[in-house]
């Protein structure tokens, strides 16, 4: 916001509690202009991709777009097997913990990535956050 450019945060790897948060970027503070996702809504069982815009990008787009907030679609989008799948999985992040438990469980993975790497040659830095 400073410079008055777009921030667009990948949340395709670090989303849906990887980080033990909703989505990564809440585990650095950082409130992006965009986010895109990806697996994670669906825990890859079926394809499915998405973007968030924050309002002001909302707003924007839908100014531009003729009042409609996006003048345009695809014939594949919003495929009905593909959102039960991302509302199933989305209840089964909340219902079991999954963000809980990463953050409970982190520090123990980087512990034995280290624990694993420390006398490797080939290894010249370990670092994680999350799983």
């Amino acid at each position: 916001k400073r410079h008055n450019i777009l921030l667009i945060a990948d949340e395709v790897v670090c989303g849906f509690g990887r980080l033990g948060h909703d989505v990564g970027c809440e585990a650095y503070g950082i409130e992006p202009d965009i986010m895109t996702f990806a697996k994670g809504i669906t825990s890859s069982y079926v394809p499915m991709g998405a973007v968030a815009l924050s309002p002001h990008v909302a707003d924007a787009v839908a100014h531009g777009s003729g009042g409609s907030l996006f003048g345009h679609g695809y014939t594949f989008g919003g495929h009905p097997v593909a959102c039960a799948v991302a509302i199933e999985c989305l209840n089964i992040y909340q219902d079991q913990g999954i963000k809980a438990n990463t953050r409970a469980r982190a520090d123990e993975l980087l512990s034995g990535m280290l624990s694993v790497c420390r006398d490797c040659w080939m290894v010249g830095e370990v670092r994680g956050k999350g799983l």
